[in-house]
């Protein structure tokens, strides 16, 4: 979807006289002059998740196409029954006294806002998450019930429970190397976004899939086995699933 994905604030027009009929105090408005936000919106169906990331705070309001909500503004600030649509691939969203038309421009998500009289327009740039660096394993979820999936005996499951992983990626444009090293071996898999090509696995086998990036997550798909790869916190998080098994790993910068 065009509208998912994470997006900095790069400028914005009538932002004073917006903030001040939200009722922002010229103390906030002038700290809140320099600062520029991040904008991470996730989508499933419908329904949309959209966080406002700022130093001091994050707002978070969620939403389903065509139902009235409550958004939360800035500054503990409420919209109140906001109906929010998708028309003409713009995201709409109408309220009493509030009105957001959002669009995405080239690599850019527009904002037009206005409550009251006033009005708003910002620009924010779509941000392109790097994974490259080095990850030590930190925990995971669910890791039993994934490796029996795969095939993993019992005494396979048991001896690598406890086992270290550390993961090393390197980004050249669209093409990254992923290795994986475990004690004993080491798994390298080199593939470029937008391609279908063979990945290694660490129990010997290989199969065809095709990698692609969503927003900021790096998805890998083949036949019964899916893995998404994000950043979150500073953290690599990665969800894999194989023949309806999922397990998330955790994995922290070395």
């Amino acid at each position: 979807m065009a509208f998912v994905g994470a997006f900095k604030l790069t400028k914005r027009d009538g932002y004073e006289a917006f903030a001040k009929a939200i009722g922002a105090t010229a103390e906030q408005i002038s700290k809140a002059e320099a600062l520029r936000p991040v904008t991470e919106i996730s989508a499933s169906g419908d329904t949309y998740t959209v966080k406002r990331v700022f130093p001091h705070q994050t707002t978070t309001n969620t939403f389903t196409l065509g139902q009235k909500c409550d958004l939360n503004l800035v500054e503990g600030k409420t919209a109140k029954d906001v109906v929010v649509k998708l028309e003409g691939g713009k995201l709409h969203m109408q309220g009493a006294k509030f009105t957001c038309v959002a669009e995405i421009e080239g690599n850019n998500l527009k904002e037009t806002i206005t409550l009251g009289d006033a009005s708003m327009t910002r620009w924010s740039e779509r941000c392109i998450m790097s994974f490259a660096g080095k990850y030590v394993m930190e925990k995971r979820e669910n890791y039993e019930a994934f490796a029996a999936a795969s095939g993993a005996s019992a005494d396979q499951i048991a001896r690598s429970s406890s086992a270290t992983l550390t993961t090393e990626v390197e980004e050249n444009g669209d093409t990254y190397v992923v290795k994986r090293i475990y004690p004993g071996q080491t798994v390298t898999n080199t593939f470029t976004v937008g391609q279908t090509q063979e990945f290694s696995f660490a129990d010997g086998k290989k199969a065809q899939a095709a990698a692609s990036r969503v927003g900021n997550k790096l998805v890998v798909t083949g036949p019964n086995f899916s893995q998404e790869s994000e950043i979150v916190d500073g953290k690599l998080k990665e969800t894999l699933t194989f023949k309806g098994a999922t397990m998330i790993r955790y994995s922290t910068r070395a």
